[in-house]
């Protein structure tokens, strides 16, 4: 935005007539002359309007990319905030009980299984859903830290 109204100050000033100044000194004949002129350019036709023109649309490009930057910024910010507040939710709210709930029902169907012998598909079931809700809780651990990560740099807090 800057550079373009520079660039509107340029052309702005190069619309303003530029009077040239030529002073001298002859010797003609035996005689010392000095002598002065001034030539003033008069631009009837050509003002540089056009120049001028395209500098204002310059400006106006520039504001409106720098709007269009904010915004886009704006939005990403939201939305690394968004994934960041679903995924703690889901983390804190869902995972982490049925976590704890899948690791309470493989530790009683354990006991069980080593006290009275009790039917090892249970056990084996209660195994997987185990491991299934572990991998399932450190995947999303992960994209949890994904989002924060995302947050950061949308907010410009990363290097």
């Amino acid at each position: 935005v800057e550079r373009a109204r520079a660039n509107l100050r340029l052309q702005q000033a190069n619309a303003r007539p530029d009077p040239d100044l030529h002073f001298g000194y002859e010797r003609i004949g035996g005689f010392d002359t000095l002598y002065a002129a001034a030539q003033i350019p008069l631009p009837i036709r050509n003002r540089n309007q056009g120049q001028i023109e395209s500098a204002m649309a310059g400006i106006r490009e520039a504001e409106s990319s720098v709007s269009a930057t904010e915004a886009a910024i704006r939005s990403e910010v939201a939305s690394a905030t968004s994934d960041y507040e679903a995924l703690q939710k889901l983390l804190s709210e869902t995972l982490r009980p049925m976590r704890d709930q899948a690791n309470e029902v493989y530790r009683i169907v354990d006991a069980a299984y080593r006290e009275t012998g009790a039917d090892i598909l249970r056990l084996l079931d209660a195994e997987r859903i185990r491991i299934e809700t572990e991998v399932m809780y450190a995947r999303t651990l992960a994209e949890f830290q994904q989002s924060v990560v995302a947050l950061e740099t949308a907010q410009g807090n990363l290097p």
